[in-house]
This record gives C-alpha cells, structure tokens and sequence, in this order.
C-alpha cells in the first residue's frame, strides 16, 4: 500500500474518532475542510465469491472513487464497505477543487466498477461532527438493509420516518399492535400490502392476488373491522404504512412495504 493512501486512511480514521490532526496525514501535505460530506457505503459480499473475487472488487471500487468523487475524497474501506469523506466549502465559498460529492450519478460509477448493487447513504456537517455523523450514516445504512429497501443513495430525507420509527417508545409501540389482530391471516396482511403498494388499486390488487375485485372489498372491510384501519380515508392509510414498517423493523421477514421509500434518482 502506498505512503499516501496510508496517511488518507489514517486521517480518516483520526477523523472518525473526533480527532482533527494526524500526523502522517500532514505530512504528505493532506488538507483538513472545514466540512465533509460523509458517506457510509455498503458493498454486498456474495457468499459465492471468496475473498480474492471480493479483494479485486474493492479494488475497482477504490480506483473509481477518484473518477466519481474526485482526488481529495478520502475513505476507509474494506470488503462489505465503509466510509467515504468528501471534503466540503464553507456556506460562503464554493466547493473545494478536485471534490465532487456523492450522486447518484457518482454512486452509478462506483456500482459499474464493483459489479453489485451498492447502498449509500450521505450525511454533510462539520469536520467536528464526522464521527456522529459517520454513526447515523452506518445506522442508516442498516436501517434501509433491514427494510428491504433497493440499493441507491439515500440521505436523512428518505429515511426520516424510518428512522424515527426505528426508536423505543409509545407510539412504535401502538403502531406495533395495530396489526395485533389480523396477525394471524396472513391473507388480511398480503392484501393490504398489496392494496398499498397498487396505489389503493382494487383492480391491480385483484390481479395480482387471483381474485375477484368483491373479495377484496369484503377483505378490505374485515381488516377494517378487527383492526380499525380505514384504507378508504387519509389517516387510516398513514397509520397502516408506518405500522407496516413497524413490523418489518421488528421482524424484517414480515411484510412491509417494497415500493416505498426508493433511492434518489
């Protein structure tokens, strides 16, 4: 491993530990931001590969951080993934040259050179904030995982309510048993969930369950009936969708809703 690249890897580890100064780093002449967009970057390790098809694959991915992130990008990377630093301008100057941040036009390029779907999600704050940040930004990360959400790029923006619904207290734990009684018929869950994800398409949900558009209403007035969610006005749809997600964070081989959020575009 070159001398640069060691001194990179140890400024962001002294970086991600709260520290600001790494010697190494500074004498191969590494300047410090005053802020970084930070990136938790998740690369799927295959079970059929072994560890040189994973090896190489790093490989690519870190040749292609320079042409997707620019030379100053900095990061700390292993075969699942890591994090990526890019250095960011004050709110009064413009971006650092040779720094282009995580897109995801970016993220396509590093997904071309790694052959996998990756998933990103990028946080930006000051240089003292990296370490709470990079710890949300891997939180997240987990979170999209555990939800069964599509490889992309997300920020804070498309995970907030999943976020949110992820914490202990009262009210994930009403969502929790909002579904209570219809638990035991998975036939109750599989139409509301499909309900939901047919944009309340009756038609479309008859379709892809192989009945008729009647069942589907006597099922959509018994899940009514038992657990107290109209699907047929505003509210009732928001508390089943957060409710949903509820579920699947608890015990991610339950439904929960594919469709939705979805990466940035």
């Amino acid at each position: 491993m070159s001398t640069p690249r060691i001194a990179a890897q140890t400024l962001v580890a002294a970086l991600l530990s709260g520290h600001r100064r790494s010697t190494p780093a500074l004498r191969a002449g590494i300047a410090i931001a005053c802020g970084y967009q930070v990136v938790a970057l998740s690369i799927p390790i295959e079970e059929s590969a072994g560890e040189a098809t994973a090896a190489r694959r790093l490989c690519r991915v870190r040749a292609a951080l320079d042409t997707a992130l620019g030379s100053r990008a900095l990061s700390l990377l292993t075969t699942a993934g890591g994090t990526v630093l890019v250095p960011q301008g004050d709110s009064a100057g413009p971006e650092p040259a040779d720094a282009f941040p995580m897109t995801p036009r970016a993220l396509a390029t590093l997904t071309e050179a790694a052959g996998v779907g990756l998933t990103a999600v990028a946080l930006t704050g000051p240089t003292e904030r990296i370490a709470d940040l990079a710890a949300r930004a891997h939180e997240l990360v987990e979170l999209v995982h555990d939800l069964g959400y599509p490889a992309g790029l997300y920020g804070i923006r498309d995970l907030a309510v999943e976020y949110q619904l992820s914490r202990p207290g009262p009210a994930r734990e009403h969502l929790a048993g909002l579904l209570a009684p219809i638990s035991g018929d998975p036939r109750l869950l599989d139409t509301m969930v499909t309900f939901l994800e047919t944009g309340l398409d009756r038609m479309e949900t008859a379709r892809r369950l192989g009945m008729h558009p009647n069942s589907i209403t006597h099922r959509l007035r018994r899940i009514h009936r038992l657990s107290g969610l109209d699907l047929g006005c505003p509210e009732g749809i928001a508390r089943a969708r957060a409710a949903l997600l509820v579920r699947g964070l608890e015990a991610p081989a339950r439904p929960v809703l594919s469709a939705r959020p979805g990466p940035r575009s």
